[in-house]
């Protein structure tokens, strides 16, 4: 009897969440619906004229103008920093729970109703680098720590064994014979000084003519490489394949990539930004067409590209004021699928695969960028 009482009671409570999840689903598709107008008349506090609705027809004062209340006076000083108009908190909340609506709705016309794109964009950039640099629950300044792992990375580069100069040669740091990480013999070229052994100014015979070799026994107790035939004109080379000038522009490209990671990592709304920027011309040739907006402008992508930026950088904010990491990071990079599949009407399946195909166009665009460029290098510098 206990049993049959508990099912009759999950029985209801099942129907009524299926009934409000319908009605969410519903309200999502439901364009923003603007108060009705009012028929009582009205006297307008500033100008005296006499009027019915909601706004005077004269100079634009609300009817509902009356005493000050404490949120009033909040939407006014928000109104200070360009948030107390235009639905502010109308539009971040439809860009939680319907931003691909939303973002039709402003296309097809519905501005007035929501905060202007690239004017949010900037404002949420500004907050997260202010959650960024410290104002979240855990106090953590992760623009601080950025820089200070870009100086270390710096640090270590400059006395890394080996560093190639600008000049392409072998750049060595190790004074009195000390052998380096892959070897070779490292002297110390401070000013054309001799090393500390040599300070008397007498040079060994092996050495008149001004030569660095490696001796071909161990002299003092220090291990020498001996010579090999690469080396019998004296000079230190690079143990690997690679030529010094090929190792500078491989150290300069692994620095860029690290840059643009710590950059991503610092600023995720400037950031998602100017991926989506990137990715819009090819993602325009596979939504320009699509059912829910088959005349989809290459400009109105943009701008809901800028929308879906801004609720990526919403998201974000949230995470790291909360310092949520790890699967809410993943999280994060898939958000802006959600506005692209209720903005075009694809599935998410064929929504997934477009993106996949964008940046894979994107990436194969960027590759041959640099290997014409690199080409052109190559010959002006020949």
């Amino acid at each position: 009897m206990g049993k049959l009482t508990s099912l009759s009671s999950i029985a209801p409570k099942n129907i009524r969440l299926k009934a409000r999840w319908r009605a969410f689903r519903l309200w999502r598709r439901r364009p923003h619906m603007v108060a009705p107008l009012k028929n009582e008349a009205h006297t307008c506090s500033t100008c005296g004229t006499s009027f019915r609705g909601n706004y005077c027809p004269r100079c634009g004062q609300s009817s509902r103008i009356g005493r000050y209340s404490l949120k009033q006076a909040f939407l006014l000083f928000l109104d200070v920093w360009g948030l107390g108009n235009r639905g502010m908190f109308r539009t971040m909340r439809d860009l939680l729970l319907r931003p691909g609506y939303m973002i039709r709705d402003y296309l097809q016309g519905m501005q007035m109703a929501y905060f202007p794109p690239f004017k949010m964009f900037f404002l949420l950039a500004t907050f997260s680098i202010l959650v960024s640099s410290g104002f979240n629950i855990a106090g953590k300044n992760t623009l601080k720590e950025n820089r200070v792992d870009i100086e270390m990375d710096e640090a270590d580069s400059k006395h890394a064994d080996g560093d190639l100069t600008a000049d392409g040669d072998l750049a060595v740091e190790h004074a009195d014979g000390d052998l380096t990480a892959d070897g070779d013999l490292a002297v110390e070229q401070a000013d054309g000084d001799l090393p500390a052994k040599y300070a008397d100014g007498d040079l060994p015979a092996k050495h008149a003519d001004g030569d660095l070799q490696s001796p071909s026994s161990p002299a003092d107790g220090d291990l020498q490489s001996p010579p090999s035939s690469s080396q019998a004109d004296g000079d230190l080379q690079s143990p690997s394949s690679l030529s010094p000038q090929d190792l500078i522009a491989k150290k300069r490209v692994l620095g860029a990539l690290d840059a643009l990671m710590t950059f991503a990592d610092s600023y995720p709304a400037i950031f998602s930004l100017f991926i989506l920027v990137l990715l819009s011309a090819p993602i325009y040739l596979f939504f320009r067409r699509c059912p829910a907006y088959p005349d989809l402008s290459y400009s109105e992508l943009l701008v809901a590209l800028v929308y879906t930026a801004n609720m990526a950088s919403i998201f974000s904010i949230i995470f790291d004021f909360l310092q949520l990491k790890g699967f809410f990071e993943m999280i994060g990079i898939l958000l802006p699928l959600v506005p692209l599949h209720q903005l075009s009407g694809y599935r998410y399946r064929k929504v997934i695969v477009y993106v996949l195909l964008s940046i894979v166009i994107l990436g194969l665009s960027i590759t041959l960028v640099i290997i014409l460029l690199a080409f052109f290098t190559y010959q002006f510098s020949s």
